[in-house]
């Protein structure tokens, strides 16, 4: 009787600690917290998300280039950007991505003269060196002409 009650003790305790265990989240990279969208002690239903994460080793910069200026770009370019918050330092940026397609054309407004909207492609350039300082969300300039 006494060796059931322990087998007993000892199932409730591994119950227990399955459920400890399912309410224990961890990062699935090593990250900063960008966002937390349950406050503690809130209930939340399976799927939700608990908080938005930032992997900061993953840094780069997206720049929206219309089509008429995107001529000649292409994977593995590389150019100088300069990142104001880093007081006007300049780095240097290799594109890895160029959107497949155009997506919006906000550049250019259609005219009655025969004219058309230019579509903007994403661009997404990252630096060919690690930069410390450099933060999702700064801005960068880049002196950049179609001729390319």
């Amino acid at each position: 009787m006494a060796r059931a009650s322990v087998a007993k003790a000892d199932a409730a305790l591994a119950t227990l600690q399955a459920q400890v265990d399912e309410m224990t989240v961890t990062a699935p990279i090593a990250s900063q917290v960008y966002q937390i969208g349950a406050e503690r002690g809130e209930y939340v239903s399976p799927g939700v998300p608990l908080l938005s994460l930032i992997d900061l080793s993953d840094v780069w910069l997206r720049f929206d280039l219309r089509e008429d200026l995107i001529k000649g770009l292409k994977i593995g370019d590389r150019f100088d950007v300069k990142i104001p918050a880093l007081g006007d330092r300049q780095i240097t940026v290799a594109v890895r991505t160029i959107a497949t397609r155009g997506e919006y054309a906000g550049w250019r407004a259609t005219r009655a003269t025969g004219d058309f909207d230019l579509r903007t492609f994403e661009v997404r350039a990252y630096p060919t060196a690690p930069i410390a300082d450099l933060r999702p969300g700064m801005s960068a300039y880049a002196a950049w002409s179609a001729s390319r």
